[in-house]
Protein backbone atom coordinates (compact mmCIF):
# COMPACT_ATOMS: atom_id res chain seq x y z
CA UNK A 1 0.00 0.00 0.00
CA UNK A 2 1.48 3.35 -1.04
CA UNK A 3 1.36 5.97 1.73
CA UNK A 4 -0.35 9.29 1.21
CA UNK A 5 2.19 12.02 0.55
CA UNK A 6 1.77 15.57 1.79
CA UNK A 7 3.64 18.38 0.02
CA UNK A 8 3.27 21.52 2.08
CA UNK A 9 6.07 23.76 0.78
CA UNK A 10 3.58 26.28 -0.58
CA UNK A 11 2.34 26.94 2.94
CA UNK A 12 5.75 27.96 4.18
CA UNK A 13 8.08 30.88 3.67
CA UNK A 14 10.22 31.97 1.94
CA UNK A 15 8.41 30.19 -0.92
CA UNK A 16 5.36 32.35 -0.29
CA UNK A 17 5.21 35.61 1.64
CA UNK A 18 2.23 34.54 3.80
CA UNK A 19 3.72 31.15 4.69
CA UNK A 20 4.85 29.93 8.08
CA UNK A 21 8.55 30.47 8.69
CA UNK A 22 10.85 27.57 9.51
CA UNK A 23 11.60 29.24 12.83
CA UNK A 24 7.91 29.35 13.76
CA UNK A 25 7.25 25.84 12.43
CA UNK A 26 10.04 24.31 14.49
CA UNK A 27 9.36 26.55 17.46
CA UNK A 28 6.03 27.98 18.55
CA UNK A 29 3.88 25.93 16.13
CA UNK A 30 5.50 22.62 17.12
CA UNK A 31 5.20 23.43 20.82
CA UNK A 32 1.55 24.38 20.45
CA UNK A 33 0.95 21.12 18.58
CA UNK A 34 2.31 19.10 21.50
CA UNK A 35 -0.25 20.78 23.75
CA UNK A 36 -3.03 20.07 21.26
CA UNK A 37 -2.07 16.41 20.94
CA UNK A 38 -2.00 16.04 24.73
CA UNK A 39 -5.56 17.38 24.88
CA UNK A 40 -6.69 15.11 22.02
CA UNK A 41 -5.11 12.05 23.63
CA UNK A 42 -6.82 12.83 26.94
CA UNK A 43 -10.24 13.11 25.30
CA UNK A 44 -9.52 10.05 23.20
CA UNK A 45 -8.70 8.04 26.33
CA UNK A 46 -11.89 9.31 27.93
CA UNK A 47 -13.90 7.92 25.02
CA UNK A 48 -15.00 11.28 23.64
CA UNK A 49 -13.62 10.63 20.17
CA UNK A 50 -15.06 7.25 19.28
CA UNK A 51 -14.29 7.58 15.57
CA UNK A 52 -10.62 6.91 16.35
CA UNK A 53 -11.56 3.40 17.48
CA UNK A 54 -13.51 2.43 14.36
CA UNK A 55 -10.58 1.12 12.24
CA UNK A 56 -9.50 -1.35 14.92
CA UNK A 57 -12.91 -2.38 16.28
CA UNK A 58 -13.63 -6.03 15.37
CA UNK A 59 -17.34 -5.60 16.15
CA UNK A 60 -17.54 -2.68 13.73
CA UNK A 61 -16.45 -4.73 10.73
CA UNK A 62 -17.90 -8.09 11.83
CA UNK A 63 -21.52 -6.93 11.94
CA UNK A 64 -21.22 -5.12 8.62
CA UNK A 65 -19.66 -8.07 6.80
CA UNK A 66 -22.25 -10.51 8.18
CA UNK A 67 -25.17 -8.32 7.14
CA UNK A 68 -23.69 -7.54 3.74
CA UNK A 69 -23.18 -11.21 2.86
CA UNK A 70 -26.78 -12.00 3.72
CA UNK A 71 -28.22 -9.24 1.54
CA UNK A 72 -25.95 -8.53 -1.41
CA UNK A 73 -27.13 -11.27 -3.79
CA UNK A 74 -30.83 -10.72 -3.10
CA UNK A 75 -31.17 -7.21 -4.47
CA UNK A 76 -30.43 -5.35 -7.70
CA UNK A 77 -30.50 -1.90 -6.10
CA UNK A 78 -29.50 -0.51 -2.71
CA UNK A 79 -30.76 2.94 -1.76
CA UNK A 80 -29.25 4.93 1.11
CA UNK A 81 -31.66 7.36 2.76
CA UNK A 82 -29.53 9.74 4.81
CA UNK A 83 -28.39 13.35 4.99
CA UNK A 84 -25.04 14.95 5.85
CA UNK A 85 -22.50 12.42 7.04
CA UNK A 86 -25.18 9.73 6.85
CA UNK A 87 -25.29 10.07 3.06
CA UNK A 88 -21.92 11.58 2.15
CA UNK A 89 -19.96 8.73 3.72
CA UNK A 90 -21.51 6.08 1.49
CA UNK A 91 -21.30 8.24 -1.63
CA UNK A 92 -17.66 9.15 -0.94
CA UNK A 93 -16.59 5.52 -0.51
CA UNK A 94 -18.64 4.33 -3.48
CA UNK A 95 -17.19 6.89 -5.88
CA UNK A 96 -13.62 6.64 -4.59
CA UNK A 97 -13.40 2.84 -4.44
CA UNK A 98 -15.86 1.70 -7.11
CA UNK A 99 -15.93 4.69 -9.47
CA UNK A 100 -18.63 7.19 -10.31
CA UNK A 101 -19.85 4.97 -13.13
CA UNK A 102 -20.70 2.06 -10.82
CA UNK A 103 -24.46 2.33 -11.34
CA UNK A 104 -24.04 2.65 -15.12
CA UNK A 105 -22.17 -0.66 -15.48
CA UNK A 106 -23.91 -3.85 -16.49
CA UNK A 107 -24.64 -6.40 -13.82
CA UNK A 108 -21.89 -8.61 -15.21
CA UNK A 109 -19.37 -5.76 -15.05
CA UNK A 110 -20.39 -5.24 -11.41
CA UNK A 111 -19.83 -8.96 -10.70
CA UNK A 112 -23.56 -9.16 -9.91
CA UNK A 113 -23.27 -6.76 -7.00
CA UNK A 114 -26.14 -4.25 -6.67
CA UNK A 115 -26.25 -0.66 -7.80
CA UNK A 116 -25.88 1.87 -4.98
CA UNK A 117 -27.93 5.08 -4.87
CA UNK A 118 -27.77 7.83 -2.25
CA UNK A 119 -30.81 10.06 -1.68
CA UNK A 120 -29.75 12.93 0.58
CA UNK A 121 -32.16 15.60 -0.60
CA UNK A 122 -35.94 15.00 -0.48
CA UNK A 123 -36.68 16.17 -4.00
CA UNK A 124 -39.85 14.44 -5.26
CA UNK A 125 -38.65 14.55 -8.88
CA UNK A 126 -35.41 12.77 -8.00
CA UNK A 127 -37.23 10.26 -5.82
CA UNK A 128 -39.88 9.56 -8.44
CA UNK A 129 -37.36 9.21 -11.26
CA UNK A 130 -35.30 6.71 -9.27
CA UNK A 131 -38.33 4.65 -8.22
CA UNK A 132 -39.46 4.47 -11.85
CA UNK A 133 -36.18 2.76 -12.77
CA UNK A 134 -36.16 0.20 -9.95
CA UNK A 135 -38.10 -2.92 -9.08
CA UNK A 136 -39.41 -2.67 -5.48
CA UNK A 137 -39.18 -6.44 -5.15
CA UNK A 138 -35.42 -6.23 -5.80
CA UNK A 139 -34.63 -3.03 -3.84
CA UNK A 140 -33.10 -2.70 -0.36
CA UNK A 141 -33.25 0.57 1.58
CA UNK A 142 -30.61 1.47 4.16
CA UNK A 143 -32.08 4.22 6.35
CA UNK A 144 -29.29 6.07 8.17
CA UNK A 145 -29.72 8.60 10.97
CA UNK A 146 -27.64 8.79 14.14
CA UNK A 147 -30.38 10.53 16.11
CA UNK A 148 -33.10 8.57 14.37
CA UNK A 149 -35.21 11.70 14.07
CA UNK A 150 -33.91 13.47 10.97
CA UNK A 151 -37.17 14.75 9.50
CA UNK A 152 -36.17 14.52 5.84
CA UNK A 153 -34.86 10.98 6.22
CA UNK A 154 -37.96 9.82 8.08
CA UNK A 155 -40.17 11.33 5.38
CA UNK A 156 -38.24 9.48 2.68
CA UNK A 157 -38.51 6.28 4.68
CA UNK A 158 -42.30 6.57 4.83
CA UNK A 159 -42.49 7.11 1.07
CA UNK A 160 -40.13 4.20 0.36
CA UNK A 161 -41.94 1.87 2.72
CA UNK A 162 -45.29 2.60 1.07
CA UNK A 163 -43.73 2.07 -2.38
CA UNK A 164 -42.30 -1.33 -1.40
CA UNK A 165 -45.42 -2.42 0.48
CA UNK A 166 -47.61 -1.72 -2.55
CA UNK A 167 -45.72 -4.49 -4.39
CA UNK A 168 -44.74 -7.03 -1.74
CA UNK A 169 -47.33 -6.39 0.98
CA UNK A 170 -46.95 -4.84 4.45
CA UNK A 171 -45.88 -8.11 6.04
CA UNK A 172 -42.94 -8.48 3.64
CA UNK A 173 -41.95 -4.82 3.27
CA UNK A 174 -39.82 -4.74 6.42
CA UNK A 175 -37.43 -7.24 4.86
CA UNK A 176 -36.45 -4.53 2.39
CA UNK A 177 -35.15 -2.17 5.08
CA UNK A 178 -32.07 -1.96 7.30
CA UNK A 179 -31.78 0.86 9.82
CA UNK A 180 -28.39 2.26 10.83
CA UNK A 181 -28.97 4.34 13.95
CA UNK A 182 -28.29 4.87 17.64
CA UNK A 183 -28.23 1.53 19.51
CA UNK A 184 -30.56 2.65 22.30
CA UNK A 185 -32.76 5.64 21.45
CA UNK A 186 -34.55 7.62 18.78
CA UNK A 187 -37.61 7.12 16.54
CA UNK A 188 -35.82 4.75 14.14
CA UNK A 189 -34.68 2.60 17.05
CA UNK A 190 -38.25 2.56 18.36
CA UNK A 191 -39.65 1.49 14.96
CA UNK A 192 -37.01 -1.20 14.64
CA UNK A 193 -37.75 -2.58 18.10
CA UNK A 194 -41.54 -2.59 17.79
CA UNK A 195 -41.73 -3.80 14.17
CA UNK A 196 -38.69 -6.04 13.92
CA UNK A 197 -36.59 -4.12 11.40
CA UNK A 198 -32.98 -5.26 11.17
CA UNK A 199 -30.52 -2.64 12.43
CA UNK A 200 -26.84 -1.82 12.53
CA UNK A 201 -25.70 0.28 15.49
CA UNK A 202 -23.88 3.58 15.30
CA UNK A 203 -21.60 3.97 18.34
CA UNK A 204 -22.92 6.53 20.81
CA UNK A 205 -19.60 8.41 20.82
CA UNK A 206 -19.43 8.75 17.01
CA UNK A 207 -21.34 11.68 15.55
CA UNK A 208 -22.77 11.58 12.04
CA UNK A 209 -20.06 13.63 10.34
CA UNK A 210 -17.38 11.25 11.64
CA UNK A 211 -19.30 8.08 10.79
CA UNK A 212 -17.78 7.20 7.39
CA UNK A 213 -15.84 4.24 8.86
CA UNK A 214 -18.81 3.02 10.86
CA UNK A 215 -21.72 0.98 9.52
CA UNK A 216 -23.11 4.22 8.02
CA UNK A 217 -20.37 4.30 5.41
CA UNK A 218 -19.20 0.69 5.35
CA UNK A 219 -22.42 -1.30 5.02
CA UNK A 220 -23.60 0.23 1.71
CA UNK A 221 -20.26 -0.32 -0.03
CA UNK A 222 -19.78 -3.76 1.52
CA UNK A 223 -23.04 -4.72 -0.21
CA UNK A 224 -21.29 -3.76 -3.47
CA UNK A 225 -18.25 -5.94 -2.82
CA UNK A 226 -15.80 -3.49 -1.29
CA UNK A 227 -13.32 -5.31 0.94
CA UNK A 228 -13.86 -3.18 4.01
CA UNK A 229 -11.26 -4.90 6.17
CA UNK A 230 -8.56 -3.62 3.80
CA UNK A 231 -10.09 -0.15 3.95
CA UNK A 232 -10.00 -0.21 7.73
CA UNK A 233 -6.40 -1.45 7.76
CA UNK A 234 -5.44 1.56 5.68
CA UNK A 235 -7.28 3.86 8.09
CA UNK A 236 -5.49 2.25 11.03
CA UNK A 237 -2.12 2.84 9.39
CA UNK A 238 -2.93 6.51 8.92
CA UNK A 239 -4.10 6.72 12.52
CA UNK A 240 -0.73 5.35 13.62
CA UNK A 241 1.10 7.94 11.50
CA UNK A 242 -0.93 10.70 13.15
CA UNK A 243 -0.46 9.64 16.79
CA UNK A 244 2.93 11.24 17.37
CA UNK A 245 3.18 14.68 18.93
CA UNK A 246 6.34 15.35 16.92
CA UNK A 247 4.93 17.69 14.31
CA UNK A 248 7.44 16.94 11.54
CA UNK A 249 6.43 13.27 11.58
CA UNK A 250 2.67 13.80 11.76
CA UNK A 251 1.10 14.52 8.33
CA UNK A 252 -2.33 15.28 9.78
CA UNK A 253 -0.76 17.55 12.36
CA UNK A 254 1.30 19.40 9.75
CA UNK A 255 -1.73 20.10 7.57
CA UNK A 256 -3.94 21.13 10.48
CA UNK A 257 -1.26 23.35 12.02
CA UNK A 258 -0.39 25.15 8.80
CA UNK A 259 -4.05 25.68 7.86
CA UNK A 260 -4.70 27.08 11.35
CA UNK A 261 -1.70 29.37 10.96
CA UNK A 262 -2.89 30.52 7.53
CA UNK A 263 -6.37 31.22 8.89
CA UNK A 264 -5.59 32.90 12.22
CA UNK A 265 -2.34 34.70 11.42
CA UNK A 266 -2.73 35.54 7.74
CA UNK A 267 -6.50 35.75 7.30
CA UNK A 268 -6.70 32.89 4.80
CA UNK A 269 -10.09 31.72 6.01
CA UNK A 270 -11.29 29.88 2.89
CA UNK A 271 -9.93 26.36 2.48
CA UNK A 272 -10.43 24.84 -0.96
CA UNK A 273 -10.26 21.06 -1.40
CA UNK A 274 -9.51 20.43 -5.08
CA UNK A 275 -8.94 16.89 -6.35
CA UNK A 276 -8.28 16.26 -10.04
CA UNK A 277 -9.85 12.80 -10.16
CA UNK A 278 -13.59 12.58 -10.77
CA UNK A 279 -13.90 9.71 -8.33
CA UNK A 280 -12.71 12.06 -5.55
CA UNK A 281 -15.29 14.73 -6.28
CA UNK A 282 -17.55 13.33 -3.56
CA UNK A 283 -14.57 13.35 -1.21
CA UNK A 284 -14.36 17.12 -1.59
CA UNK A 285 -18.04 17.40 -0.61
CA UNK A 286 -17.41 15.12 2.37
CA UNK A 287 -14.45 17.32 3.38
CA UNK A 288 -16.66 20.39 3.06
CA UNK A 289 -19.28 19.01 5.46
CA UNK A 290 -16.69 17.64 7.90
CA UNK A 291 -14.80 20.97 7.96
CA UNK A 292 -17.89 23.17 8.26
CA UNK A 293 -19.68 21.22 11.00
CA UNK A 294 -16.52 20.61 13.01
CA UNK A 295 -14.97 24.08 12.88
CA UNK A 296 -17.90 26.44 12.45
CA UNK A 297 -18.72 27.36 16.05
CA UNK A 298 -20.24 30.16 18.10
CA UNK A 299 -18.08 30.47 21.21
CA UNK A 300 -18.75 32.51 24.33
CA UNK A 301 -15.42 34.04 25.30
CA UNK A 302 -14.18 36.67 27.73
CA UNK A 303 -14.63 39.38 25.12
CA UNK A 304 -18.18 38.34 24.30
CA UNK A 305 -19.72 36.26 21.55
CA UNK A 306 -17.41 35.25 18.72
CA UNK A 307 -18.20 33.27 15.59
CA UNK A 308 -15.26 31.15 14.50
CA UNK A 309 -14.30 28.75 11.76
CA UNK A 310 -12.74 28.73 8.30
CA UNK A 311 -15.02 28.27 5.28
CA UNK A 312 -14.48 25.06 3.25
CA UNK A 313 -15.03 25.05 -0.49
CA UNK A 314 -15.36 21.93 -2.65
CA UNK A 315 -13.82 22.15 -6.13
CA UNK A 316 -12.85 19.74 -8.90
CA UNK A 317 -9.64 19.97 -10.89
CA UNK A 318 -9.72 21.10 -14.46
CA UNK A 319 -13.42 21.97 -14.38
CA UNK A 320 -12.98 24.62 -11.71
CA UNK A 321 -9.76 25.89 -13.20
CA UNK A 322 -12.14 27.34 -15.77
CA UNK A 323 -14.63 28.70 -13.24
CA UNK A 324 -12.89 29.52 -9.94
CA UNK A 325 -9.21 29.87 -10.85
CA UNK A 326 -9.51 33.54 -11.80
CA UNK A 327 -10.77 34.28 -8.29
CA UNK A 328 -8.10 32.10 -6.69
CA UNK A 329 -5.28 33.74 -8.64
CA UNK A 330 -6.32 37.38 -8.74
CA UNK A 331 -8.97 37.73 -6.04
CA UNK A 332 -8.42 38.37 -2.31
CA UNK A 333 -5.52 36.47 -0.76
CA UNK A 334 -7.84 34.79 1.71
CA UNK A 335 -7.70 31.21 0.41
CA UNK A 336 -5.61 28.08 0.73
CA UNK A 337 -6.07 25.56 -2.07
CA UNK A 338 -5.41 21.90 -1.26
CA UNK A 339 -4.65 20.07 -4.49
CA UNK A 340 -5.26 16.31 -4.40
CA UNK A 341 -3.60 14.09 -6.99
CA UNK A 342 -4.05 10.38 -7.71
CA UNK A 343 -0.62 9.00 -8.55
CA UNK A 344 -1.68 5.88 -10.46
CA UNK A 345 -4.99 5.74 -12.31
CA UNK A 346 -6.63 2.43 -13.13
CA UNK A 347 -7.08 3.45 -16.76
CA UNK A 348 -4.36 4.78 -19.05
CA UNK A 349 -5.60 7.20 -21.68
CA UNK A 350 -3.15 8.43 -24.29
CA UNK A 351 -3.80 11.78 -25.94
CA UNK A 352 -2.67 11.56 -29.57
CA UNK A 353 -0.50 14.58 -30.33
CA UNK A 354 0.96 14.71 -33.87
CA UNK A 355 4.54 15.92 -33.66
CA UNK A 356 5.79 18.62 -36.02
CA UNK A 357 9.15 20.24 -36.66
CA UNK A 358 9.15 23.94 -35.77
CA UNK A 359 11.69 26.74 -35.98
CA UNK A 360 11.96 30.50 -35.89
CA UNK A 361 11.22 32.16 -39.27
CA UNK A 362 14.56 33.96 -38.95
CA UNK A 363 16.35 30.62 -39.05
CA UNK A 364 15.35 29.96 -42.68
CA UNK A 365 16.60 31.92 -45.64
CA UNK A 366 13.14 32.21 -47.23
CA UNK A 367 10.91 31.71 -44.16
CA UNK A 368 8.45 29.59 -46.18
CA UNK A 369 7.19 26.04 -46.19
CA UNK A 370 9.20 23.48 -48.09
CA UNK A 371 8.15 20.29 -49.81
CA UNK A 372 11.55 18.74 -49.17
CA UNK A 373 12.20 17.72 -45.54
CA UNK A 374 15.83 16.94 -46.45
CA UNK A 375 16.48 20.66 -46.14
CA UNK A 376 16.19 20.20 -42.38
CA UNK A 377 19.48 18.29 -42.38
CA UNK A 378 21.48 21.48 -42.80
CA UNK A 379 20.14 22.87 -39.51
CA UNK A 380 20.78 22.06 -35.86
CA UNK A 381 18.06 20.06 -34.09
CA UNK A 382 17.26 20.54 -30.42
CA UNK A 383 16.77 17.36 -28.38
CA UNK A 384 15.28 16.30 -25.05
CA UNK A 385 16.32 13.45 -22.82
CA UNK A 386 16.18 9.92 -24.25
CA UNK A 387 12.59 9.30 -23.15
CA UNK A 388 11.49 12.70 -24.44
CA UNK A 389 13.23 12.77 -27.83
CA UNK A 390 10.73 12.35 -30.68
CA UNK A 391 13.04 13.17 -33.58
CA UNK A 392 13.51 9.51 -34.69
CA UNK A 393 9.77 9.08 -35.23
CA UNK A 394 9.49 12.34 -37.15
CA UNK A 395 12.47 11.42 -39.33
CA UNK A 396 10.88 8.05 -40.08
CA UNK A 397 7.66 9.81 -41.13
CA UNK A 398 9.75 12.08 -43.36
CA UNK A 399 11.52 9.09 -44.94
CA UNK A 400 14.89 10.09 -43.52
CA UNK A 401 17.44 8.33 -41.36
CA UNK A 402 17.75 9.73 -37.80
CA UNK A 403 21.53 9.26 -38.03
CA UNK A 404 21.71 12.14 -40.50
CA UNK A 405 20.49 14.72 -37.97
CA UNK A 406 22.77 17.58 -36.91
CA UNK A 407 22.19 17.18 -33.22
CA UNK A 408 22.44 20.25 -31.06
CA UNK A 409 22.57 20.38 -27.28
CA UNK A 410 20.24 18.26 -25.15
CA UNK A 411 17.75 20.54 -23.36
CA UNK A 412 15.76 18.54 -20.80
CA UNK A 413 13.10 21.15 -20.06
CA UNK A 414 10.60 21.16 -22.97
CA UNK A 415 9.70 24.80 -22.37
CA UNK A 416 13.37 25.75 -22.56
CA UNK A 417 13.67 23.79 -25.83
CA UNK A 418 10.79 25.70 -27.37
CA UNK A 419 12.23 29.00 -26.20
CA UNK A 420 15.59 28.09 -27.74
CA UNK A 421 13.84 27.43 -31.05
CA UNK A 422 12.07 30.80 -30.83
CA UNK A 423 15.49 32.40 -30.36
CA UNK A 424 16.69 30.78 -33.58
CA UNK A 425 19.02 28.18 -32.09
CA UNK A 426 17.59 25.29 -34.13
CA UNK A 427 14.60 23.11 -34.94
CA UNK A 428 12.44 21.64 -32.20
CA UNK A 429 9.91 18.82 -32.23
CA UNK A 430 6.66 19.97 -30.66
CA UNK A 431 2.90 19.55 -30.96
CA UNK A 432 -0.14 21.71 -31.43
CA UNK A 433 -0.02 22.81 -27.84
CA UNK A 434 2.46 25.30 -29.33
CA UNK A 435 -0.36 26.81 -31.38
CA UNK A 436 -0.04 30.25 -29.70
CA UNK A 437 3.61 30.47 -30.80
CA UNK A 438 2.63 29.40 -34.33
CA UNK A 439 -0.24 31.87 -34.56
CA UNK A 440 1.97 34.71 -33.33
CA UNK A 441 4.56 33.89 -35.98
CA UNK A 442 7.33 33.23 -33.48
CA UNK A 443 7.51 29.64 -34.74
CA UNK A 444 6.71 28.23 -38.17
CA UNK A 445 6.23 24.72 -39.58
CA UNK A 446 8.33 24.63 -42.75
CA UNK A 447 7.73 20.98 -43.64
CA UNK A 448 4.39 19.27 -44.09
CA UNK A 449 5.47 16.19 -42.15
CA UNK A 450 3.75 14.96 -39.02
CA UNK A 451 4.65 12.00 -36.87
CA UNK A 452 1.66 10.14 -35.47
CA UNK A 453 1.25 7.67 -32.64
CA UNK A 454 2.71 9.91 -29.97
CA UNK A 455 0.93 11.16 -26.88
CA UNK A 456 1.16 12.16 -23.24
Amino acid sequence: MDPIKLSYGNLTSPRIALGASREDFEGVISERFKEVMAAVDARRSAGDFGFFDLPSSPDNSKHVITFAKSFRQRFLDVVVLGIGGSGLGARTLRDALLGQDWNDRSREDRDHYPRLHVLDNPDPDTLGALFSRMDPVKTLFNVISKSGKTAETLAQYLVARDWVASSVGEENALGHFVFTTDPNRGPLRHIATTEGVLTLPLPENVSGRFSILSAAGLFPVALCGVEIEGLLRGAALMDDRCRTDELKKNPGGILASLLHEAHIKHGQKIHVFMPYADRLSSTSEWFQQLWAESLGKHHLQDKGDQETGPTPLAALGARDQHSLLQLFMEGPRDKVVLFVKVEDHESEVVIPLPMIALCSPELLSNGHKSSNPEELLQYVTLHGADGDDHWPLWMEAAGLSPERLRKGPMIVDPHARIQSAIEGQGFVIANHLCQPEIESGRLIEPFNVRATGLGY
